[in-house]
């Protein structure tokens, strides 16, 4: 996961990266428990914490 975010073009920090993978884990777990997609649950999770835990790497790239 650490490595496509890094390919999207964000900074990931791997103690971030395990706090965004817990999260989504737990909004799976919740939707199945109240009858709700998993998958939808997980990307609303993802769209709400990426920018926090893995911002966008405003470095320039090197040629």
């Amino acid at each position: 996961m650490a490595e496509a975010i890094e390919r999207s073009g964000r900074s990931a920090q791997i103690e971030l990266v395990c706090t965004l993978i817990c999260a989504v884990d737990g909004s799976v777990v919740s939707a199945l428990v109240e009858g709700r997609g998993p998958r939808a649950a997980a990307l609303a999770t993802v769209v709400d914490l990426i920018d926090v835990l893995a911002p966008v790497d405003q470095r320039p790239v090197p040629f």
